[in-house]
C-alpha cells in the first residue's frame, strides 16, 4: 500500500520495549548487533519507525472485500492501493494531477527522442561541414533549429490525433464533418456534370 508522507516516530522508553540486546540510539533508531550504529558489522540491524499522524482525515482507494480493503487490479493489471490525506474528491484530484504530470513527461520524452532522432539524420551533413570549425558550428545550429521546429510540429500533430482518437465526441464530430465534406464534393461533381451536359 502506498501511504502519504509519513513522520519519523521519536523513540523512547514508553513507546518501545527493547529485548535481546537491542539498544536505543538517540530517539531515531533501535540497534542490535556486534558493532555500533556508526560502525556496523555485516548482519547488524538498525531500525527506525515512521507513522501517520493521528486524527487525520484520510481516504483509502482499493477494493472492498467483505470488511477488508485490498489492492484493486483492473483489466490491464494496473494496481491501486493507496491512502490519501483528505476527502475522496481530494484523492481523485491528486490522482488526476499525477496522471496529467506523467502524461506530459512522456510527451516531453517523446519530443526529445524525435528531436534527437531527426538531428542524427543530419549528422553526416554536420560532420562534412566540420572540416571547417566555424562552418561545423553554424551547420549544427541550423540543423538543430530546423529539427526542433519540425519536432514541435510533428509532436503537436501527434498530440492532436491522439486527443481526437481518445475523445468520442471529437471523433463523432470529425466523422460527421467527413460525411458532410464527401456529400458536398459529390454534389459539386454532380452539378458540374449537369452544367457540362447543358453547355453541350
Amino acid at each position: 500500500m502506498r501511504l502519504p508522507a509519513l513522520t519519523r516516530l521519536a523513540l523512547n522508553g514508553q513507546n518501545i520495549a527493547l529485548k535481546s540486546g537491542a539498544v536505543l540510539v538517540g530517539t531515531d533508531y533501535v540497534f542490535k548487533g556486534r558493532g555500533s550504529h556508526l560502525s556496523p558489522y555485516l548482519g547488524d540491524h538498525r531500525v527506525s519507525y515512521y507513522v501517520l499522524d493521528q486524527g487525520i482525515n484520510a481516504t483509502i482507494l482499493g477494493r472492498l472485500v467483505g470488511g477488508t480493503i485490498t489492492a484493486y487490479n483492473d483489466e490491464k493489471n494496473r494496481h491501486l492501493f493507496r491512502v490519501f490525506k483528505g476527502t475522496r474528491d481530494e484523492a481523485i484530484a491528486t490522482l488526476h494531477k499525477e496522471f496529467v504530470l506523467i502524461t506530459w513527461l512522456i510527451r516531453g520524452g517523446a519530443f526529445l527522442m524525435m528531436w534527437i532522432g531527426l538531428g542524427m539524420l543530419f549528422g553526416p551533413v554536420n560532420v562534412l561541414f566540420s572540416i571547417l570549425p566555424a562552418a561545423g558550428a553554424i551547420s549544427r545550429f541550423i540543423t538543430g533549429t530546423i529539427t526542433f521546429f519540425i519536432s514541435v510540429v510533428l509532436s503537436a500533430a501527434a498530440l492532436a490525433v491522439s486527443m481526437v482518437l481518445h475523445s468520442v465526441v471529437a471523433l463523432a464530430v470529425l466523422f460527421a464533418l467527413g460525411i458532410i465534406i464527401v456529400i458536398g464534393i459529390a454534389a459539386l461533381m454532380k452539378r458540374g456534370k449537369k452544367t457540362a451536359v447543358a453547355s453541350q
